[in-house]
């Protein structure tokens, strides 16, 4: 078993606050160049070219990240032997921070809806179901917890017996309070803070361009977008922590790039790790885009119905303007917001003479239809559109390489 990769996501997002006509980008994608979009809009469509606009990109930018993994006590190259069975996974590896390389004790790792904690060493066991895809992740106390990663094999071959994966390098664990880039650094303070409604002003210094607005998770799962003052290099957010203890997320985006901070709060709880990724789920092999349509939808109303949110419908005309825009990724080899041909998300909505007073689009790639949902719900600046307040969604699928293509255009 050897020459596995691990893949994390890219997601990037555009955001408008509200008043006269706003715009929201929000895309998720696994690709290295691209990344996800939603985008929103509000105000009558024949005043959008004629309204004041304020455009904000948040982009949430993962770089591909592969990992050999090699069977373990194999007497000799080219033998599969393992020294666990075929109906198990044994997998092991070390946790280490991303800036130092310093091999982490009691660091949690995530998978298939559980957790283990590395040992002084650093390192991890954990037993498992065997896997085609298995998505890990992660988290520990002072620092930014992994974006999931999605462990395969590139020949197919289901994951079994005793294997070695570490997240290290590029997919170790970043400082709470410090971009992978240095770029954003934030003054430290107390991640445990108190479970009564209060507001905490995180500053620090940036030197890049960054998104006017933060995105906060809340520990209901809903999302709230957040004022970032900035003078000079100096960043100011006002962050208010008043939906309830719990675990918050705050996430800081670049203007024109990467999510550069994802810092967890814990508000009259202890320190807690996100969830842990849940099994992989294929979709049904020889599955129709009609299938693969509705599939999509019930997992999102699914999301939505935890949420206390309404179901939303599908529209033929919308559908047929997802569809087309999943179909122009596939042809032509990007994952993005923009068509081939320029076009943006509420022009193409236009042009198929579909009224709206707000819209919002989610662009993803998966291994799966649940995997490209997941990913997308796993970053504040995505889940705003899954869980916004829209009324009917259009749903395009396609397939390129093997992945997914997946376009969700929200309107209300």
């Amino acid at each position: 078993m050897t020459g596995l990769k691990g893949e994390p996501p890219i997601r990037k997002a555009t955001v408008l606050p509200p008043g006269g006509l706003s715009v929201l980008h929000r895309m998720h994608e696994r690709v290295a160049q691209h990344g996800p979009h939603a985008d929103r809009q509000s105000g009558s469509p024949r005043d959008l070219h004629a309204a004041k606009t304020r455009r904000v990109i948040r982009l949430l930018i993962s770089f591909l990240l592969v990992a050999c993994i090699a069977a373990l006590n194999a007497p000799s190259p080219g033998q599969a032997k393992s020294s666990a069975p075929d109906n198990t996974l044994v997998l092991s590896g070390t946790v280490c921070a991303q800036a130092t390389g310093m091999h982490l004790a009691g660091a949690q790792v995530g998978a298939q809806g559980r957790w283990t904690t590395t040992g002084p060493d650093g390192r991890y066991s954990l037993t498992l179901l065997p896997a085609k895809y298995l998505p890990i992740r992660a988290a520990a106390q002072g620092y930014q917890s992994t974006d999931v990663v999605t462990v395969y094999d590139p020949s197919g071959s289901t994951l079994s017996g005793q294997a070695e994966f570490s997240l290290c390098g590029r997919s170790g664990l970043a400082e709470a309070f410090r971009s992978s880039d240095g770029s954003v650094r934030l003054a430290s303070f107390a991640q445990a803070q108190p479970g009564t409604p209060h507001t905490i002003v995180v500053s620090g210094t940036s030197s890049v361009s960054l998104e006017a607005e933060a995105a906060l998770l809340l520990p209901s799962g809903k999302v709230t977008l957040v004022s970032l003052r900035r003078s000079g290099t100096a960043i100011h957010i006002a962050m208010p922590l008043v939906a309830g203890p719990g675990r918050y997320l705050l996430e800081i985006n670049a203007a024109a790039g990467f999510a550069l901070i994802k810092l967890p709060i814990y508000a009259g709880i202890g320190y807690k790790p996100p969830a842990a990724p849940a099994p992989y789920m294929p979709d049904p092999k020889g599955a129709t885009i009609a299938q693969l349509r509705s599939a999509a939808l019930s997992t999102i109303n699914r999301l939505r119905g935890q949420a206390s949110l309404p179901p939303l419908q599908t529209g033929v005309r919308l559908n047929a303007v997802s569809q087309e825009h999943s179909d122009d990724m596939a042809r032509h080899g990007y994952v993005g917001h923009p068509s081939f041909s320029g076009l943006q998300p509420y022009q193409r909505i236009q042009a198929a003479h579909i009224d709206f007073t707000e819209m919002a689009e989610d662009v993803g790639s998966g291994d799966s239809i649940q995997g490209a949902i997941d990913g997308l719900m796993d970053s504040p600046a995505h889940r705003w559109a899954v869980l916004g307040n829209f009324r009917v969604v259009g749903i395009g699928i396609s397939m390129a390489q093997g992945k997914v293509l997946m376009t969700l255009d929200f309107v209300r």
